[in-house]
């Protein structure tokens, strides 16, 4: 007998949670516990993406990120803070590693930017970067 992977119950769909485990996790822009936000840290650089968990580890400086893009290059006004509140002026000029198709941990973040509305949506439209195009 095959093995049931979904059932349909009074019309809602509802899948066997073992075939869903590796799914990344999904965010709503209007989630307000888990903001899209920029990250800058000592030595992993600047990340954008959904802060899932800050204080790992005992550490003020860890944070689990999802959905997270390095940021390479971005075109903002001035700082990262622009960048957070308007998104980038040209995303033409942005270098942007494709999200994380799973959750990472960032161990030395010490500033945590929360973005706009608007900016995040800029932010996960740059098109990712490929040096070798």
């Amino acid at each position: 007998m095959p093995e049931l992977e979904e059932i349909n119950f009074n019309g809602e769909i509802y899948v066997k949670k073992s075939s869903i485990e590796n799914a990344a996790p999904s965010f709503d822009e209007d989630d307000e516990k888990h903001p899209y936000c920029i990250f800058r840290g000592h030595e992993c650089g600047v990340h954008a993406g959904y802060l899932v968990e800050s204080n790992l580890y005992g550490s003020p400086n860890a944070v689990k990120v999802a959905q997270a893009r390095r940021l390479w290059r971005w075109d903002s006004k001035f700082t990262l803070t622009e960048l957070a509140n308007n998104g980038p002026r040209k995303a033409e000029n942005c270098k942007f590693s494709e999200p994380s198709k799973n959750e990472i941990i960032l161990l030395d973040v010490f500033e945590i930017l929360p973005c706009t509305k608007d900016s995040a949506k800029w932010l996960k439209e740059v098109y990712s970067y490929d040096p070798n195009a």
